[in-house]
């Protein structure tokens, strides 16, 4: 297998089977923030969380839509630079029943008027493949069909 398509079977595999990402967003005045998400990927490679107004994640968003995120086994990694979007009401149905599927229904928690859904459309990728030092860093096009 060739660097460039492990790089993409990673990317795969973390994306699809891997619970959480650590989340960095940035405010307006460049104060970074970074918190845990729960996650899922789309059929067209977009990214769906979660989050409420009254964490400071969602104030970073709105006023900065740029992030970072990194999903991680410990020893591999994804690293994904891109732009969040809030999903307007009539826009949340695919992003909710994709995350049904991944984590369950919970207790109304899909139901909470508070709740807010965001996309993120991935600009850059970067997979580390090594399991030793130095690591090996791939880019990868965030454009590619990964399944």
């Amino acid at each position: 297998m060739s660097t460039k398509n492990e790089a993409y079977s990673v990317a795969h595999t973390f994306l699809h089977e891997q619970h959480t990402a650590t989340l960095a967003t940035a405010s307006m005045e460049g104060v970074p923030e970074a918190s845990v998400i729960h996650y899922v990927i789309n059929g067209d490679n977009h990214i769906y969380f979660t989050t409420f107004p009254k964490y400071r994640k969602y104030a970073n968003l709105k006023t900065n839509p740029q992030v970072s995120l990194v999903i991680t086994d410990g020893i591999q990694a994804l690293q994904i630079e891109g732009t969040a979007e809030e999903l307007p009401i009539e826009s949340r149905k695919e992003a909710i029943k994709l995350l049904i599927l991944k984590y369950g229904y919970g207790t109304n928690f899909y139901k909470d008027d508070d709740l807010r859904l965001f996309c993120i459309s991935p600009t850059w990728e970067r997979v580390i493949l090594s399991k030793q030092w130095p690591p090996e860093l791939v880019e990868i096009n965030p454009a590619h069909q990964r399944d």
